[in-house]
């Protein structure tokens, strides 16, 4: 192939591995069995740890036997919402910082159970519907995807496949967030990864996988809520890495994204668009 065509396509440039701080780590290892708070003084790595945790409408356990060792097991009951939260600790050490936690839904039925991460909060036991400030990524187990920021209109609010717990019992959920401060001196960037592939963070403009943030996250407190599923968290990570950002840019033709007609391509991906190659 001498020449990739490149129609308007739009690439996320994400930098993060560099000088990167883990802040906050919990691989739920443990040697006997408790609420989410046993053994969270040993178990927890990073600057900022050990941080115990904020817990409502458990339980709440984590074991070293059977299939949940190693994980934090959440059981939300039927017309129940529990709350994990992290609020003994404002996570704004750094304006660039990622927020990672892997759920396993166990439950393994397409249902309106739900799964949620929110960054960027004022505290805890905040509900995205009405419209308190920070960054929410609500996942469905039948496949519907929504996300909040800072008001309670949806932002996406959409299916996917590749989110049903048929298709993925397992997913891995990444955002990463790029300002220069906690202070308002500039917009946030944020950008989501499920299953280390980019997702959708709003419905229209002209890059739908990267949102702005208007004046940045004021806090960064962290709350996880599972409603009425029955979910295995593990790997919950915050890590900083300064001087990293989200850059975009918009790839109009060869010119722009730095394609050599006098070079030999052997291969051409998408990025961030549906359409083919």
């Amino acid at each position: 192939m001498n020449k990739l065509a490149l129609t308007l396509l739009t690439v996320a440039t994400l930098v993060f591995t560099v000088s990167a701080t883990t802040l906050f780590e919990d691989p739920y290892t443990v040697s006997g069995g408790g609420d989410a708070n046993f053994e969270y003084t040993i178990r927890q790595s990073g600057t900022a740890a050990p941080v115990p945790y904020g817990m409502a409408n458990g339980p709440f356990t984590v074991t070293n036997a059977g299939p949940n060792a190693g994980k934090l097991n959440i059981l939300a009951g039927i017309g129940v919402v529990s709350h994990l939260n992290i609020a003994s600790h404002n996570f704004t050490e750094s304006g660039d910082f990622s927020v990672e936690v892997e759920i396993d839904r166990i439950d393994g039925v397409d249902n309106t159970h739900s799964a949620q991460i929110s960054i960027g909060t004022d505290g805890a036991w905040l509900w995205p519907e009405s419209g308190n400030p920070g960054l929410t990524v609500r996942i469905y187990q039948q496949g519907h995807l929504k996300v909040y920021l800072n008001n309670g209109t949806a932002l996406i609010n959409d299916n996917f496949n590749d989110l049903k717990v048929s298709v993925n019992q397992k997913v891995k959920v990444k955002i990463v967030v790029s300002q220069v401060d906690f202070a308002g001196s500039g917009d946030g960037q944020i950008a989501l990864f499920i299953n280390d592939k980019a997702y959708p963070l709003q419905s229209l403009g002209a890059n739908m996988y990267i949102l702005t943030n208007p004046g940045g996250f004021a806090n960064n407190y962290i709350n996880l809520q599972v409603g009425q599923a029955n979910i295995n968290l593990d790997n919950l990570k915050v890590m900083t890495s300064s001087g990293s950002a989200i850059t975009t840019t918009l790839f109009t033709g060869d010119a722009d994204s730095g394609i050599n007609n006098t070079k030999v391509y052997t291969h051409s991906v998408n990025l961030a668009d549906p359409a083919d190659v």
